[in-house]
């Protein structure tokens, strides 16, 4: 568990590369390869990805090094690059992970990420704004159970089938009632759960003569969305 981190980050069968370059004098960079078996790390939004040392131990290098040059050591930005032949996200579950991700002082996140899940594959990219914990996300996906994207975004899990689509957004993480974004999706033979639209529409569906069936089938459905605070609007629907 990693200082100020919350939640561990586990893994089998790892392999670590690390690559410092100090050619330049005004820029500092480093990199890391983590290649794994398996891999469970936090949710996105959840404080993981940190620097290699504390800020303490950076300081004092800075001032030991200013010691010696008179110069001020200027800032090093760290990259990251991940891979996976089995990840654990929650809700997400995929294989064949790849990812770049990165770290500055006012910025991390992932700068790509790619991963097949259950059949299907997502791609997109993740940025957390350190100085207001704002993150946005960019992703695209072909094909993958609806299930990953209604719970990702903490939605009433009203129906299941396979979806393609995409999506961008941003939310402060202090604050759902930020959430502000667009996107597109096509959800192919899937159905929805009588007991959940009950559920979340209860009082508008009862009446003495009205009833839903156990599940309620469909070929396709599709629609650009729209996403603001606690609302999701889906203007254009086509069941």
């Amino acid at each position: 568990l990693p200082n100020e981190a919350e939640t561990p980050v586990r893994c089998k069968n790892v392999q670590i590369d690390a690559l410092i370059d100090d050619s330049s004098e005004t820029v500092k960079t480093g990199s890391i390869t983590i290649t794994a078996e398996e891999g469970y790390v936090p949710s996105l939004g959840v404080k993981w990805l940190l620097p290699l040392r504390s800020k303490e131990e950076e300081e004092k290098e800075k001032e030991e090094k200013r010691a010696l040059t008179g110069k001020e050591e200027p800032p090093r930005t760290w990259t990251y690059l991940l891979a996976a032949k089995k990840l654990e996200m929650l809700p997400w579950k995929g294989t064949e992970f790849t990812g770049e991700a990165f770290n500055t002082p006012e910025e991390s996140g992932l700068r790509r990420f790619a991963a097949n899940i259950d059949g299907g594959n997502i791609e997109g990219r993740f940025v957390m704004r350190d100085a207001d914990n704002v993150m946005t996300l960019n992703a695209k996906w072909k094909e993958i159970p609806a299930v990953y994207i209604i719970r990702h975004l903490q939605l009433p899990e009203l129906l299941t089938g396979a979806m393609t689509g995409n999506v961008e957004y941003t939310i402060d993480q202090d604050d759902p009632g930020t959430l502000k974004g667009s996107g597109v999706f096509d959800i192919r033979d899937g159905q929805f759960s009588a007991d959940a639209l009950l559920a979340q529409f209860g009082q508008q569906l009862r009446g003495d003569s009205f009833s839903l069936p156990h599940s309620l089938k469909f070929s396709r459905f599709k629609s650009d969305v729209e996403m603001s605070g606690d609302r999701v609007k889906t203007p254009n629907a086509i069941l």
